[in-house]
């Protein structure tokens, strides 16, 4: 071999050595010093909540129409209107009744309320806890219970109030007066800061601005006394009196009379060309009607007494 060639592979050899031993020295370094760099978490992305749907907005109580016989009407804006089955009342609204008419009002899932003839009704509050009725008239009222809601009816702005949670009742307000009678369950009849409790087969009532009387059981018959005397000079028909249940509604010529904390009513009626006779109507708290006539006479003598009985005429 020459000394060329020698020289070549040595230096080959140098160079192999050399990068073996560079080689050896980074397996080295990586096996036992470095310390590769510790990579970074990426940070968490936000979690963004997802929107809920929005709840449906509480439908308020209402008293829906379920049935009507004659002429109903409610009061809009514009006036009064014809009611019809399945309308839907809430507070403010107002009901009346014309001759002959009635209507059934479903308050609630099971609870119904009917308005007879010459009624009106005025929808005061309907709440989960309360259903309160402003009443001038005749109602019938079959309440159910439901958790503490509680229903309460007024007489006007008496301050005079019939209250129950679960019962089968009527009730009479004249607007002097507030009867009530209850054919199952109990009501609680409230005037004057005073509360007397009215239970199945009774009835009570209380005057406006008076404490209520106390409860009695509902008689099987009522006796209504009526006499006539006509007036000195021919100028009236008669003199109209007589006596009803206390609490009683009595209309004479379809005018509304006031009676007594006795029962007592008086009315003078005035003659009229082709006038032959006085219309005596009457009803009680448990809904009880009748209609009378009363006949003129035409000299001052006074007549009998008539005595009128009636039937129950309610059918709700």
């Amino acid at each position: 071999m020459s000394g060329t060639r020698k020289q070549t592979f040595r230096g080959v050899l140098v160079v192999l050595l050399v990068l073996l031993g560079f080689a050896g020295a980074r397996w080295v370094f990586l096996r036992t010093i470095y310390e590769p760099p510790v990579a970074e978490a990426p940070a968490p992305r936000a979690v963004v909540p997802a929107t809920p749907a929005p709840l449906p907005a509480p439908v308020p109580p209402e008293a829906v129409v379920e049935s009507i016989t004659g002429r109903v009407e409610r009061n809009l804006a514009e006036g009064w209107t014809d009611v019809a089955v399945g309308d839907h009342l809430r507070a403010d609204d107002s009901l009346r009744t014309s001759r002959g008419a009635k209507t059934a009002l479903r308050i609630g899932d099971n609870s119904r309320l009917t308005v007879t003839e010459g009624s009106q009704l005025i929808i005061r509050e309907l709440t989960e806890q309360v259903h309160r009725f402003t009443v001038r008239g005749n109602v019938f009222v079959d309440y159910k219970p439901d958790g503490q809601r509680v229903l309460r009816i007024e007489n006007d702005d008496s301050g005079t109030v019939a209250e129950a949670r679960e019962a089968r009742f009527s009730v009479l307000s004249t607007g002097t007066s507030l009867a009530i009678a209850t054919e199952s369950g109990s009501v609680d009849l409230k005037s004057k800061d005073q509360t007397i409790h009215v239970s199945s087969g009774e009835e009570a009532f209380a005057r406006a601005g008076e404490a209520p009387g106390p409860s009695a059981p509902i008689p099987t018959q009522v006796l209504l006394k009526v006499a006539n005397a006509a007036a000195a000079g021919g100028a009236l028909c008669a003199d109209v009196e007589g006596t009803a249940p206390a609490g009683s509604e009595v209309l004479l010529d379809g005018q509304p009379v006031e009676l007594d904390e006795k029962g007592h009513f008086s009315l003078r009626v005035p003659r009229s060309p082709g006038k032959r006779f006085v219309l005596v109507e009457t009803r009680d708290a448990s809904g009880r009607a009748r209609t009378s006539e009363v006949a003129c006479v035409p000299d001052p003598a006074r007549i009998k007494d008539l005595a009128i009985r009636w039937k129950r005429s309610r059918s709700p």
